[in-house]
């Protein structure tokens, strides 16, 4: 019987190694967007009321002017108005560390005058293309926005800023 126990122990710190090794896998292939600090996700920021509500298509990032392009769809109730923007960039990279920082962005587009309910309306995001010195043709680009809520919508008060995200490629 104590084999038994000595051979399910052994099992059981094989598996534990494993699952450690699989984890630090994962750290590795998939490093925090954000470099070596932490921050939360823009789904962390958004009023469970607007999600599934408020979302973004026809994302378009240009090298050359440094400029997201994207259409805002506001599918909610509420009006909104748009804060401000960032856009995520490779600040270092090398074959064993890639470090990423969240660059504050200039708002432009039509949007900039309000989101109204139920609509769709352009916004661009634009920050100098000298951030832009590692980011590559076809690489993926991302960034987010922020909305101010106009309107009291499912219990969350005029005023709230919550932040959503957008996702596309460099060309």
């Amino acid at each position: 019987m104590s084999e038994y126990k000595k051979e399910i122990g052994a099992a059981a710190v094989i598996a534990l190694i494993a699952a450690l090794g699989v984890g630090l896998l994962a750290i590795t292939l998939f490093p925090n967007p954000s470099g070596t600090s932490s921050t939360s996700t823009a789904s962390e920021h958004v009023p469970k009321a607007l999600l599934g509500y408020l979302d973004t298509t026809d994302v378009s990032c240009s090298l050359s002017t440094g400029t997201c392009t994207f259409t805002i769809v506001n599918n909610s109730t509420a009006s909104l108005g748009l804060v401000g923007c960032t856009i995520q960039v490779i600040v270092f990279y090398n074959s064993t560390n890639t470090t990423y920082d969240s660059v504050n962005g200039t708002l432009g587009g039509a949007a900039t005058a309000g989101i109204s309910a139920t609509s769709r309306i352009g916004a661009t995001c634009t920050i100098p293309t000298t951030q832009l010195a590692h980011q590559t043709l076809g690489s993926f680009a991302a960034g987010s926005f922020t909305v101010k809520i106009g309107d009291n919508i499912y219990g969350y008060p005029v005023g709230d800023e919550p932040t959503f995200s957008f996702e596309g490629t460099w060309s």
